[in-house]
């Protein structure tokens, strides 16, 4: 049932009648977990839906408004700010997929507001926001935290901290296709949907596995979308060693949600070929159903075969022999 909203909200079909059978307590926790209880409200016939359900989305999507348009404010704010000193940034993700891929911004659940900067300008970013007594939480690898207005803001100058995916991280490229984007609150910066669109591939692949439905929906519609490059996509992709991943993960929301964008993809990404069923079923299932044992060796395998080069691969076969890995082995043989 969720899969099937998730892919009525693509093609823009509303009105769904829940099967038969649902287990509801189930499926408001799954969706709650997977942070979209909005969409499904928006595409299920409303009036077939249970009062717990209808109660939880609606307060959900209402906590949702009120967090964009906190975090919109804010960004605004920081905008203003950041160009007066002349420091090029540029904000991602689930504030600027609000705005832009969904028609109303209260259907994408959001916990922090993303943003990219130049590595040079990390100083001078700091600097900046010290002299308005705006003054970091958290100093990380590749990233720092604030709170701004109430909201989280997270600054990169890295896509990952992961170091065989350095070149992958950078974020040079992207500040020279920055474009306005006007909200209700003022003018702040987005990418075009092509390059937003190679910053959400990496985000799932790399630091979730490809495990969030909320994230390949967002994948969904931007492939979906008149106005992506894919031409831009493609040859960022292979400037910095992600095209295997990259169609990969293409052709999997390509099947998964019927985009029925294969000719697209077989033009523009010549590496891309459709998963074999068993590597679709075993994404599949983590992500919509239940994934044991045998479905996360064969996404740990995909991931070897995912790396571009026979160091990458041997990087890749190591880190599945992480302890983070192996305890999560232990789970699932558990499980079993």
């Amino acid at each position: 049932m969720i899969h099937e909203g998730l892919k009525a909200f693509v093609d823009g079909r509303r009105g769904l009648i829940p099967g038969d059978g649902v287990d509801w307590r189930i499926l408001l926790d799954k969706a709650s977990a997977m942070r979209i209880g909005p969409v499904l409200l928006e595409v299920f016939d409303n009036s077939m839906l249970p009062q717990e359900a209808l109660d939880r989305w609606k307060n959900e999507r209402q906590i949702t408004f009120v967090r964009y348009a906190r975090a919109a404010q804010a960004a605004a704010r920081l905008s203003g700010i950041l160009d007066e000193s002349g420091i090029a940034h540029v904000f991602t993700r689930g504030l600027v997929t609000a705005h832009t891929l969904y028609h109303n911004p209260a259907l994408r659940i959001m916990t922090d507001v993303d943003m990219l900067i130049s590595r040079q300008d990390v100083d001078g970013f700091q600097e900046c926001l010290t002299r308005h007594d705006i003054h970091p939480e958290k100093l990380l690898r590749s990233q720092i935290v604030y709170s701004i207005d109430g909201m989280v803001f997270e600054v990169h100058w890295s896509l990952t901290s992961i170091k065989r995916f350095k070149s992958v991280g950078l974020t040079d490229a992207f500040m020279n296709v920055r474009m306005p984007m006007d909200t209700e609150y003022g003018r702040i910066r987005r990418l075009p949907n092509g390059a937003e669109l190679s910053i959400a591939l990496a985000h799932s692949f790399l630091h979730h596995d490809m495990e969030e439905p909320r994230q390949l929906l967002d994948i969904a519609l931007l492939m979906s979308s008149e106005e992506t490059d894919w031409r831009w996509l493609g040859e960022w992709s292979r400037k910095v060693g992600f095209a295997r991943a990259t169609g990969f993960i293409l052709q999997f929301v390509n099947k998964s949600f019927g985009l029925e964008l294969d000719d697209t993809l077989r033009r523009e990404f010549s590496e891309s070929t459709v998963p074999a069923e068993r590597v679709f079923q075993a994404y599949y299932c983590a992500l919509f159903e239940e994934e044991y044992l045998s479905h996360y060796l064969i996404k740990q395998a995909n991931l070897v075969t995912m790396s571009e080069t026979m160091g990458d691969k041997m990087r890749q076969i190591i880190r599945n022999f992480s302890s983070d890995r192996i305890r999560l082995l232990g789970k699932f043989v558990r499980k079993s």
